[in-house]
């Protein structure tokens, strides 16, 4: 099998650190990119400086494009593939917010500001 590759976007590089430490420690051989903007993402991907990965994680509240927008925008890119899994992370989600990551075919899920070590193990055992 194709190295895994994890995209992780949050505008706080603390909360980079943690998420990147836990995947790291779930499964040593991931590649794992970290993104301070979610501009810079979309960025990278529209230029093919970078290829897609198997999943993004992204923090949901960040300035200039929230989580929600990027992947609005990542979802037009011609090379955008929807077995991507997505998953948001966040601090504060309003319910409204809730309702449209469970009820859409974009996101595979939501995680509570910090993700945990049986969390990152549950989506990489869904990715297998």
């Amino acid at each position: 099998m194709e190295a895994i590759k994890v995209f992780i976007v949050d505008d706080d590089e603390n909360g980079l650190f943690i998420t990147k430490r836990f995947f790291r420690k779930a499964n040593s051989n991931l590649i794992i990119s970290t993104f301070l903007s979610s501009t810079d993402l979309v960025k990278k991907l529209e230029s093919e400086e970078i290829e897609f990965p198997n999943i993004i994680i992204s923090d949901l509240n960040m300035p200039i494009m929230t989580g929600f927008q990027m992947m609005d925008e990542i979802r037009k890119l011609p090379k955008y593939n929807s077995s991507i899994k997505t998953y948001i992370q966040s601090a504060l989600v309003n319910p409204k917010d809730l309702d449209f990551i469970e009820n859409s075919n974009t996101y595979s899920g939501h995680y509570e500001k910090f993700i945990t070590i049986e969390q990152v193990n549950e989506i990489i055992e869904n990715l297998v």
